[in-house]
């Protein structure tokens, strides 16, 4: 980012909380070597959201993006507040995309990233979220009636979300399949639109690592060698230095104390 960029660009809060969504955004905002400052909460022991987020946020939910812009000729400040990760990627990549690494993209390639940022959060995350209660509930049950609540939640987990998430994850390793046929670049990494990294690679992140970390998952029957591009792409991800460094931003200033992973690798469910 150039001096100029620098001066122009807004200050740039993200609320972020431990186990969520929004680690994603700090790797987006690394990616863009962009300037921004964290606030770092942690959960309730029954895993809710700090209440502090309350302050920021209506519903009380991460991520949240706060925006401090000065009008230059009359110094007044204005604050934004931008909530929704899908909303949140977009709108970093469309205001502060400078060096237009994400966002040099044709018309047709666009359409497709705002469906995978869609349907990550409208479809996918949906089915995962089931899982991620389900096994807080069981942690939480009183001891007599563990047994019960386990069996039942198995049951659903494995009836319907299993089999919906099975479903998702062929169609995105056919998806991955497409596109690394028609990869013409030199790395031949994968991504899932053109050949570089976007804001599909960004939204997806989280629920792929959910899954190929998932015990529960895996222990419901979830078979990880069935998706052989889904962990080469994972892989890929995160061996990128802007990813590295996201998690190294948080372990720095959270001193060790705030878990980043996602919810179902950290809690061993």
């Amino acid at each position: 980012m150039s001096t100029t960029q620098k001066e122009q660009q807004p200050k740039l809060i993200l609320h972020w909380l431990e186990e969520s969504r929004a680690q994603r955004i700090v790797w987006l905002l690394e990616e863009l070597e962009l300037e921004y400052t964290l606030k770092l909460y942690h959960r309730s022991q029954g895993k809710a959201a700090d209440a502090a987020l309350l302050e920021k946020s209506q519903l009380g939910k991460s991520p949240v993006l706060e925006i401090e812009s000065i009008d230059s000729e009359t110094g007044q400040v204005t604050t934004k507040f931008v909530e929704e990760s899908g909303f949140i990627i977009s709108y970093i990549i469309d205001h502060f995309d400078y060096s237009h690494k994400l966002s040099s993209l044709s018309s047709e390639e666009k359409e497709l990233v705002q469906f995978y940022l869609h349907f990550t959060e409208g479809t996918f995350q949906p089915f995962l979220t089931f899982v991620v209660v389900h096994a807080v509930a069981n942690g939480m049950s009183p001891f007599f009636a563990r047994f019960i609540t386990s069996k039942f939640t198995q049951t659903i987990d494995t009836l319907y979300s299993l089999k919906n998430i099975n479903l998702t994850c062929e169609k995105l390793e056919k998806d991955l399949e497409k596109n690394y046929s028609q990869n013409t670049s030199s790395s031949q990494d994968l991504f899932f639109v053109s050949n570089k990294i976007t804001g599909a690679d960004i939204i997806l992140i989280f629920p792929l690592e959910v899954i190929f970390e998932s015990n529960r998952l895996q222990d419901l029957g979830f078979d990880v060698s069935k998706y052989p591009l889904l962990a080469k792409w994972v892989s890929e991800i995160r061996s990128r230095a802007a990813y590295r460094r996201s998690y190294e931003r948080v372990e720095r200033e959270g001193k060790g104390q705030f878990k980043i992973g996602p919810p179902l690798h950290n809690n061993g469910a």
